[in-house]
């Protein structure tokens, strides 16, 4: 028995639910796949090695200071030599820096330390992201220990009196009054030096 199909109402192929399921389907896969995210140019592919370098340079650029630009060159030598240094910055995923961070824990790195390497890490593949070398950032999802600032044991009367008196006798008695300066004032040490004297008429 043969269906009418009236003429307005005809059916033409690749048309209808069926079909329209098909292509829904084939959609989410090939969002899955990511063959619909961004993609990276080319020429703006980076190891994490030469995205580091290409950071602190632009850092300089824009004004960071000199021991702060040597803080980030030396954790950087470090990052540069490990398993990541000649990863793809595409490439790199959580997992991967989650076993860099493990390996360096195992390593007898302290979780402070460790801290300061993410936040490098951290902050390079966020600039990667603005110069669209990767589309996400995957340190944003990595999960570590909160670092806790350790107690402070403040001496007594008599023990801070006992310091500055030792100070006083070793070999650099100048040191004496400086302690003492420091518990009177509470200046950090860098304050200290660049404490300025004049002559009081």
């Amino acid at each position: 028995m043969k269906t009418y199909v009236h003429p307005g109402q005809r059916r033409e192929e690749g048309v209808g639910i069926r079909e329209a399921k098909k292509e829904r389907a084939q959609l989410v896969a090939d969002i899955a796949a990511g063959k619909y995210g961004e993609k990276v140019e080319p020429e703006k592919i980076r190891t994490l090695s030469q995205l580091l370098d290409e950071w602190i340079e632009h850092g300089e650029t824009r004004g960071r200071s000199p021991n702060t630009l040597h803080r980030y060159r030396s954790k950087a030598t470090r990052i540069k030599v490990g398993p990541l240094g000649d990863r793809e910055v595409a490439k790199i995923s959580t997992l991967d820096l989650d076993r860099y961070y493990n390996s360096l824990l195992k390593d007898g790195m302290s979780p402070a330390n460790l801290l300061h390497h993410h936040r490098i890490i951290r902050a390079a593949l966020n600039q990667a992201t603005k110069w669209k070398m990767t589309p996400e950032n995957p340190a944003d999802d990595v999960d570590l220990q909160t670092v806790s600032k350790p107690e402070m044991h403040v001496p007594t009367v008599d023990q801070a009196r006992a310091l500055v008196f030792r100070a006083a006798e070793s070999s650099s008695p100048d040191l004496g009054p400086i302690l003492l300066f420091a518990m009177l004032t509470g200046m950090r040490r860098g304050e200290i030096c660049g404490v300025q004297w004049s002559d009081i008429d």
